[in-house]
């Protein structure tokens, strides 16, 4: 498949949102070798095209609020990413390029973390979230892998974590250590704050966000306009 210039990636994004950032990498044999099986597949099936990792910074905590509606989870930065997936994916087709929305089409199978590395949107942190040298880890990841060949040249990030290892001391769960992150302890703090021993906090009745602990106490980057004003709407034991 033929080019897909990165000034038109560009320009469909800013269409979407002007505030979104992207970078993008080869689906190179390096890229296949080094995923997990199941992210091998996936990747597979592109082989020489790209990946183009998109991603929103959260300045406002109300691009990170979640909202339940029974079983159903839905945060609005995913909806900005979504409409920007969609015409991303709209103009690939046009071109005819396949392509697959990673995030909601093999979620759990491929990282967003190391595909943002891999495009150069910066390195997985201490926390095994992706670390922006801007915006630390305030930022919501999406994806897409297509077989066009999207270019773009882009000087290795080098790591912005300054190994201060706040997060490690500020992680309720005690899930991050410096050799190790234990995701299924993560998880039981991070998620819903209708979970037991959860730390997420409830704004409304069926609105809450999620533990930060993490990247609150990380000195890069700068907290969401709005963070402080949430309080918990229902203390639990």
């Amino acid at each position: 498949m033929g080019g897909f210039t990165t000034e038109r990636v560009r320009v469909i994004l800013d269409e979407v949102d002007p505030r979104l950032l992207f970078g993008t990498a080869p689906v190179s044999a390096g890229l296949c070798a080094d995923a997990p099986e199941e992210a091998r597949r996936v990747l597979a099936a592109f082989a020489g095209g790209s990946i183009v990792v998109f991603a929103l910074p959260i300045g406002e905590i109300a691009l990170w609020t979640w909202y339940s509606s029974g079983n159903r989870r839905y945060v609005f930065a995913n909806h900005i990413l979504e409409r920007a997936s969609d015409a991303l994916s709209r103009a690939l087709s046009s071109a005819g390029a396949r392509n697959l929305d990673v995030a909601r089409d093999a979620a759990g199978h491929v990282s967003l973390v190391s595909l943002g590395e891999r495009a150069g949107l910066g390195r997985r942190g201490v926390n095994n979230l992706l670390l922006h040298p801007e915006f630390g880890s305030w930022i919501q990841l999406h994806a897409l892998i297509t077989d066009a060949q999207v270019a773009q040249d882009l000087a290795p990030m080098s790591d912005p974590c300054i190994s201060c290892l706040s997060c490690v001391s500020a992680c309720p769960a005690e899930a991050i250590t410096t050799e190790d992150f234990f995701a299924d302890e993560c998880v039981r703090y991070v998620a819903s704050f209708w979970m037991p021993r959860s730390r997420a906090r409830a704004v409304s009745q069926n609105a809450y966000i999620e533990c930060n602990a993490c990247i609150s106490s990380c000195p890069i980057g700068r907290l969401p306009f709005g963070l402080d004003g949430y309080e918990v709407i229902d203390e639990r034991a």
